[in-house]
């Protein structure tokens, strides 16, 4: 410990192949916002949820997923939403 209330801080390593999300948890993220869509206040009193951005979203990222168990989760609940 550094006098003055300064801490040596550990010094933290990030990998880089950490910081990009897995195919499953790029997966589990939309089905997440498909099963709960956020909403918006479209006008007072007035709400609209963004299930359709989430459904354009998520097929867009079906081109990127490789994993065939994240894409088959994924694709699965595309289809009980369209």
């Amino acid at each position: 410990m550094k006098r003055g209330g300064e801490f040596n801080q550990p010094r933290i390593e990030i990998d880089p192949s950490s910081e990009k999300p897995s195919d499953l948890e790029v997966a589990m993220f939309f089905i997440g916002h498909l099963q709960n869509p956020c909403g918006v206040e479209v006008a007072p009193g007035q709400r609209a949820t963004l299930r359709d951005f989430y459904v354009r979203e998520a097929t867009r990222s079906l081109e990127s997923i490789r994993d065939p168990e994240a894409r088959a989760l994924l694709e699965r609940e595309l289809k009980s939403k369209v």
